[in-house]
């Protein structure tokens, strides 16, 4: 009986450590791509697509979010991304619901008119739309982090 309850307390403090460690990570990248973003390159781009999506969040709020695509050239090199914000790099999110902003969008796609990214210069795959700093994610990345080291230090006390 001891067997399965030592097991079940190794699985458990595993889990801790998993979580803890890809926080860890999302919080060094995040921070990593904070610093690095002021060296990025404001260039222009259009917009192969905008594809609004009706979303709902998890207490069952409704909000139009969007899908976004542009292409962009950088050092004679034609690229594409879909990177709205610095946290889809992170969290693969690239759904935006900020209602302004696909208002804009959609009419720089109706009129083909030209938007500006940021491109990082080492690496010119990586483009985003939006460069602003989101410390909601780095602080939710820190608070979790915090959260799970605090279990794994509890379990082993």
């Amino acid at each position: 009986m001891n067997y399965w309850l030592d097991i079940s307390v190794w699985y458990n403090q595993l889990f801790i450590v998993l979580v803890a460690v890809y926080c860890s990570y999302a919080t060094i990248r995040l921070s990593l791509l904070f610093i690095s973003v002021k060296h990025w390159v404001h260039v222009s781009a259009n917009i192969s697509s905008v594809i609004s999506s009706p979303q709902e969040s998890e207490s069952g709020l409704k909000y139009e979010g969007f899908n976004l695509e542009y292409s962009y050239r950088f050092n004679g090199k034609e690229y594409k991304s879909n990177k709205v914000s610095l946290s889809s790099f992170i969290f693969g999110l690239s759904l935006v619901n900020n209602k302004q902003l696909l208002e804009k969008l959609k009419r720089c796609f109706r009129t083909a008119s030209p938007i500006f990214v940021w491109v990082n210069p080492n690496k010119p795959s990586e483009a985003v739309l939006d460069n602003a700093i989101e410390i909601k994610y780095l602080l939710f990345c820190v608070v979790t982090l915090a959260f799970f080291v605090y279990l794994l230090l509890k379990a082993n006390a």
